[in-house]
């Protein structure tokens, strides 16, 4: 491989891992009573999404897939990151389980909470949904 393409390559990877790194790091120093001023601050951007259940003063930002704001009344209450589930492997096949970031006003119902997929090679990724893992009565 050219050497020049091989250490741009390798850059690039590094780059991607520190702004991961990052990222969960700023997460980390968001602390109960913040204004959302002081999260967009911190987190260095504003939300990628957010939502606003219909007759209340709670508001959610989500900063990607994996990490979740609470708001009331503009201050922080509440915040949760995704995490890693039950995992398994073998022949080349793994599934994977992950705990999606929810951040819930109270009365408000959870929605999907766990991401399941099957990874196959030469088949790609499988994603279940969460109505084919009830036991059926």
């Amino acid at each position: 491989m050219n050497p020049i393409l091989n250490a741009l390559m390798t850059s690039v990877l590094f780059l991607g891992l520190a702004g991961c790194a990052s990222s969960a790091k700023r997460f980390e120093s968001i602390v109960p009573g913040m204004s959302g001023a002081a999260v967009t601050k911190a987190m260095d951007h504003g939300p990628s999404n957010f939502e606003t259940p219909t007759n209340s003063e709670y508001t959610t930002w989500y900063f990607g897939p994996d990490h979740c704001v609470l708001f009331k009344s503009d201050h922080v209450v509440a915040k949760d990151s995704a995490t890693s589930g039950n995992s398994a492997g073998g022949y080349g096949v793994s599934y994977d389980e992950k705990r999606l970031a929810q951040c819930l006003a109270p009365g408000q119902a959870a929605k999907r909470a766990t991401e399941r997929a099957f990874k196959i090679p030469g088949v790609g990724s499988i994603h279940l949904p969460e109505s084919n893992l009830e036991p059926r009565s």
